[in-house]
């Protein structure tokens, strides 16, 4: 029988593939199957299976099936599936590894609902159910049980918590966030796109946030663009072209390096290359011009 667990069904799948330890006991940031995973959580009397669970590459169909395209866009490694028991009870902790936090990030905020329970862990974390989701370094990690046991959320929980301080890496955003302005920012709304922003293929590694203006919401978006390619083939196909916001010319972005879209279903898009990014802004109208400019303005 093919297997599913509520993750897949619900795309939001995740987990961490194991770091060696070093001769100081600590995990490494190289993937390797096995002997991170603790082998208990704490004096809880959560023990851990002896057998692990390994998936790496395009193995991890068998695991997660039509979820596993997802995770491939973002640069997956290896999962490592262990199984902690208690009496008659069962924790299942799914541990993915990535070829770096950017791609770790951005593959959770997929899976991120709209308005998270947050669990506080690693760089970002929520909970629903018997489920605890986290992010930390190049793992993505979920704790999760199908047993409907008295106890089971606060034991999810210990069992995260332990794995989240195994864990090496940064618990920080990436750092292309902190180029974002702080004003307006509405929470959990980062997210970075692998690839297809705005329905468009060309448009890959896009880091965006919302922001709330009144009773309206915006989007900001940067992308890494060192040649200007990407600005390029949106040029090329892009309905209004840049002698269509005269006004712009040399102001931020010089001449002939921004444009202006009308799209039916995300609305006005002003979008501008400079200083090799790709910087715009979403939900644009007249009101958000001399900000919109001023943050253009900071990358030198």
């Amino acid at each position: 029988m093919e297997r599913v667990h509520v993750l897949a069904l619900m795309a939001v799948v995740l987990s961490w593939a194991v770091a060696a330890c070093s001769p100081a006991g600590k995990p490494s940031l190289k993937p390797t199957p096995g002997d991170i995973v603790p082998e208990q959580i704490g004096r809880t009397g959560w023990l851990r299976a002896a057998e692990l669970e390994h998936f790496a590459g395009d193995s991890l169909f068998k695991y997660i099936n039509g979820a596993a395209e997802m995770y491939h866009k973002y640069d997956f490694v290896g999962v490592t599936v262990a199984k902690y028991v208690r009496d008659d009870n069962t924790i299942t902790a799914d541990l993915y590894f990535f070829e770096g936090p950017d791609q770790a990030f951005g593959m959770y905020t997929t899976l991120r609902p709209d308005e998270p329970d947050t669990a506080s862990l690693g760089v970002e974390s929520f909970s629903f159910g018997f489920n605890l989701v986290f992010v930390k370094g190049s793992h993505l990690v979920n704790v999760y049980t199908y047993d409907d046991f008295e106890g089971a959320i606060p034991a999810v929980r210990s069992v995260a918590t332990v794995l989240e301080r195994w864990l090496p890496g940064t618990s920080e955003k990436p750092r292309m966030f902190g180029l974002f302005p702080e004003r307006g920012r509405v929470a959990f709304t980062e997210k970075i796109f692998a690839e297809g922003f705005l329905g468009r293929g060309f448009l890959t590694e896009v880091h965006t946030v919302e922001y709330a203006v009144g009773d309206e919401r915006l989007r900001l978006f940067i992308a890494p663009d060192p040649a200007g390619k990407k600005f390029g083939r949106w040029l090329d196909v892009a309905d209004v072209k840049p002698d269509a916001m005269p006004g712009w010319k040399g102001e931020v972005f010089g001449a002939n390096k921004s444009l202006r879209i009308v799209d039916d279903y995300h609305g006005e898009i002003v979008v501008g290359w400079r200083s090799g990014k790709l910087v715009g802004i979403v939900g644009y109208t007249p009101a958000y011009r001399g900000a919109f400019v001023n943050w253009a303005k900071s990358f030198e």
